[in-house]
């Protein structure tokens, strides 16, 4: 008897015991429930109807965009969102170096919806990221960016960056120097990045990644006050709009340009229906790149080419040069000087149905790279109104490098591109 009742005390204390520890971990799991509910909103059903919920990131403080884009990606969840706002995207002395938010490819981050225009431009932003203090940066290729979206070039983990405002420093000290940049996309297979604004933001967006392709269209690339360097590229204060490379450590690859224009290649980054102002280069390629630069306008710009196309310096073979552009039905408006506006230094493309008004040169060329098969070819030029600018000047033979009609084998490629229809 002793020995029953010994058992059946023992049985009842573990008995307590357990019903403790659980109500402990039904409490920890529901503080845990909580902290993911609070970044869940409204939710989204598809015409699956599979019922999706929304993650809504507490701030626009850079932690607590991290923290909500983390939540996603555990759950499986492809769409976070910042609050409408206007927020200190770090804390006055916060630095860092790299990417300050990391969005895995397959995610999308959105801010509030906005109302557009008729023609699709942002009338005014909801949500917007303001650095508010001048923030060390460098000048290097890399300096530090405020996003990255990564990937290892899925084409099933396409990524969206829309409705956001980027504003630096300059717009509240505008002499500061600092160099930062607002975006680094690599290795994504049909990004897009659109209805945004890069306002004081000195280096734009950066695509990068052998096979990194996508879409930037109705964004706005704003600066008031730097200057784009001069000669000597380290000292800058304004960079690149969009810079589109491939291989940091180099390519070797270079199609024929017949296989390249026209096409929407895993390589191409199509930039479209944008605004720029000032800026070294409006758009710049590297490394083998092949972008499409269609329907934008730049306005006010510094003409040190508006539109550029990088070389491979001799030493640098095999690796390659930019490979090919395509530049039209763009308009490049009232310059702060009678400069150039597209400068080919490699590669070659097609440019037709431009707008300059008050540049001195439409198209400049220059055997800068290390040999002839990359140095500047395959151009053709047509049906530009360029005012009082020169045409055509640089090192590019006329008739058997430069032509000034369509070659009969070029289409464009539909417009608008169809990632905008997302």
């Amino acid at each position: 008897m002793l020995r029953i009742a010994v058992f059946q005390g023992c049985s009842k204390l573990w008995n307590m015991r357990f019903y403790k520890i659980a109500l402990v971990l039904v409490a920890i799991a529901g503080v845990a429930s909580l902290s993911i509910a609070e970044n869940m909103d409204k939710a989204i059903i598809h015409n699956t109807g599979t019922i999706i919920p929304k993650i809504t990131a507490k701030s626009g403080y850079w932690r607590d965009i991290q923290d909500a884009i983390n939540i996603a990606v555990s759950h499986g969840m492809s769409e976070v969102y910042i609050p409408e706002g206007t927020w200190n995207f770090v804390n006055p002395g916060e630095s860092w170096t790299g990417a300050r938010v990391v969005i895995p490819a397959g995610v999308s981050l959105f801010g509030a919806s906005t109302e557009r225009y008729p023609n699709g431009s942002v009338v005014e932003w909801k949500t917007i990221l303001v650095m508010p203090w001048d923030m060390p940066g460098d000048n290097s290729w890399m300096p530090p960016h405020w996003f990255k979206i990564q990937g290892n070039s899925n084409p099933n983990k396409p990524s969206r960056f829309s409705d956001i405002k980027l504003v630096g420093y300059r717009e509240i000290n505008h002499s500061s120097t600092q160099i930062y940049r607002g975006i680094v996309i690599d290795s994504v297979i049909n990004f897009r990045v659109d209805h945004c604004c890069f306002r004081h933001i000195p280096e734009g967006i950066l695509t990068m990644g052998l096979y990194c392709c996508g879409v930037i269209d109705h964004n706005v690339f704003d600066n008031v006050y730097g200057w784009h360097g001069g000669t000597v590229w380290a000292n800058r204060t304004i960079g690149y709009g969009i810079a589109v490379n491939r291989a940091v450590l180099g390519t070797t690859e270079w199609a024929n340009i017949t296989t390249v224009l026209g096409q929407y290649k895993n390589y191409t980054v199509f930039i479209e229906d944008n605004v720029f102002t000032k800026w070294r280069h409006c758009v710049v390629g590297n490394d083998g790149a092949h972008y499409v630069f269609r329907h934008n306008k730049v306005i006010g710009g510094f003409a040190y080419n508006e539109v550029d196309q990088h070389p491979r310096y001799a030493g640098q073979e095999p690796y390659v040069p930019c490979r090919a552009g395509e530049v039209y039905e763009n308009e490049f408006l009232n310059p702060v000087i009678q400069g150039i506006c597209i400068y080919l230094f490699s590669g070659g493309g097609v440019y037709f149905n431009n707008t300059l008004v008050g540049y001195g040169q439409f198209l400049y060329t220059a055997d800068s790279s290390w040999g002839d098969m990359v140095n500047p070819k395959d151009i053709y030029i047509w049906n530009n109104n360029i005012g009082s600018a020169i045409l055509y000047g640089g090192s590019a033979q006329i008739g058997t490098e430069v032509f000034f009609y369509k070659p009969d084998w070029y289409t464009p490629y539909p417009y608008p591109h169809p990632l905008t229809s997302t």
